[in-house]
């Protein structure tokens, strides 16, 4: 499955699915957020209810959106990285896309009937954790088929992160969704929980997300990565520490202390595979600086880089014990978790599907401007939200500790809500223009001739060899 017809067929659909549950995503927190300003907006209508849309939109980010587009560049990088076939090729990589969406549209409707099991991104029910399950064993199979069969004497790191992410995950969403929901109890649930929890975003959305910049990054600029000893250190030191930091998230609950400890300890040496990613970014942008303006690609890497050194920054600092005592249960963690979600692995993850849009579809991208107006509504959007919900969460824990009553708080913090409101719409506007922008290009964007290069690479038509 390299580089053929069915082959662009397949990832434009994966790409669209998972635009679409983007879209989903979107639609979900807007009313939510629009409910702190009007609670009772929709509120006779069950299923519309603000704990169901929550649910729906959590999941539909993580699940939905995340998982299909990373299933997309997966199967887009490993043939490319091997020069072999991925396991049954197309035929295989179908059954996933449409057996995937049908698992991810059964859990949602189930939250909006009422159905979930109670642990964050492990509500889904029992049946659906099954399927969950065995369609990650199944992209195991394809993608490991590929991998010991490849041509490639090379082994890039790319490979190593997705088959970490891919086998850490199908252990711990196993785990996850079994252990403390029918084997254990109480804080020893809770904990096993918190394990869970983080390593959905530590073992699969990081990872992943990881081996996306490291094969992406290096083609757009056309410069080879700065350093594959670094990023390996980042793999084993990321593999070695990550499980320990779930308990960060109880930190002054029944679970002991020295558990709590370790997390927090774990949580700041995390800063060794960051700062892997940061030298090796910039390392490997180095002297391609003059293509920024230009490449489309590279300037969503960027501001994901910025929000990830933010994010890396942010997180351990919250695990802190006196940090903690004023931030948990604040906008600070909100914040800080749609900063990685969105304002790191989801623009990594547009900036791939703008470089390798115009390469499935052999068609010049429809338009530039709307390229930019996306990025700089999704810039600014993201920059105002995720900076409002940390500085109101500041505030609300400072407002928590004073005997002021509650509702001084809460209209304190209206403007803030109102921001976070408007920048969500900004945000899923843009993406209603990448929407478009794709779609017109498939339909209408000049066709490439053989070796050229698109503009959205380097901001003008460049044939490569001339």
């Amino acid at each position: 499955m390299t580089g053929t017809p069915r082959e662009a067929r397949l990832l434009s659909l994966y790409v669209k699915v998972a635009i679409f549950w983007l879209l989903v995503t979107m639609l979900a927190g807007i009313l939510n957020a629009l409910r702190f300003m009007a609670p009772d907006f929709l509120g006779g209508i069950s299923w519309l209810s603000y704990g169901r849309v929550r649910l729906i939109h959590t999941n539909a980010a993580a699940f939905g959106w995340i998982t299909t587009i990373y299933l997309a560049l997966m199967f887009y990088m490993v043939p490319r990285l091997t020069g072999a076939e991925l396991y049954l090729g197309e035929k295989l990589g179908k059954l996933v896309l449409w057996a995937w969406t049908l698992i991810v549209a059964a859990g949602l409707v189930g939250f909006a009937l009422g159905y979930n099991q109670g642990i964050e991104y492990g509500e889904f029910s029992w049946p659906i954790d099954i399927l969950v399950v065995v369609a990650f064993l199944v992209v195991i199979v394809m993608i490991f088929g590929a991998i010991f069969k490849r041509r490639e004497q090379q082994l890039y790191v790319s490979l190593w992160y997705l088959m970490g992410g891919l086998v850490w995950t199908a252990l711990n969403y196993l785990v996850g969704n079994s252990v403390p929901v029918y084997l254990a109890a109480g804080v020893n649930s809770a904990a096993i929980a918190g394990f869970y929890i983080h390593n959905v975003v530590g073992l699969w959305v990081t990872p992943i997300g990881l081996a996306v910049i490291y094969y992406f990054l290096p083609v757009s600029v056309r410069s080879p990565l700065y350093s594959h000893k670094l990023s390996l250190i980042g793999f084993w030191t990321l593999a070695f520490l990550y499980p320990l930091t779930g308990a960060h998230h109880f930190i002054y609950s029944g679970i002991a202390d020295w558990v709590e400890t370790v997390a927090i300890v774990s949580s700041v040496a995390l800063i060794i595979p960051v700062w892997t990613v940061v030298v090796n970014f910039f390392g490997t942008v180095k002297g391609n600086w003059w293509r920024f303006s230009g490449n489309l690609p590279m300037k969503f890497f960027v501001l994901g880089v910025v929000f990830y050194v933010m994010t890396c920054l942010q997180g351990p600092l919250q695990a802190l014990r006196t940090l903690q005592q004023i931030v948990h249960f604040t906008d600070w963690v909100v914040g800080h978790a749609h900063m990685a979600l969105f304002g790191v692995f989801s623009l990594w993850s547009i900036a791939a599907i703008y470089y390798m849009w115009p390469r499935l579809t052999g068609r010049e991208l429809y338009s530039m401007k709307l390229a930019h107006w996306h990025f700089w509504l999704t810039a600014v959007g993201f920059g105002l939200m995720g900076t409002t919900l940390w500085a109101v969460g500041l505030l609300e824990g400072s407002f928590w500790q004073t005997s002021l009553p509650f509702v001084s708080y809460v209209r304190f913090a209206k403007p803030f809500w109102w921001i976070r409101l408007v920048s969500g719409i900004m945000m899923a506007l843009g993406t209603l223009l990448f929407f478009y922008n794709l779609h017109q290009t498939e339909r209408q964007g000049r066709r490439l001739q053989a070796g050229e290069a698109p503009v959205s690479d380097l901001g003008g038509r460049v044939v490569v060899g001339a």
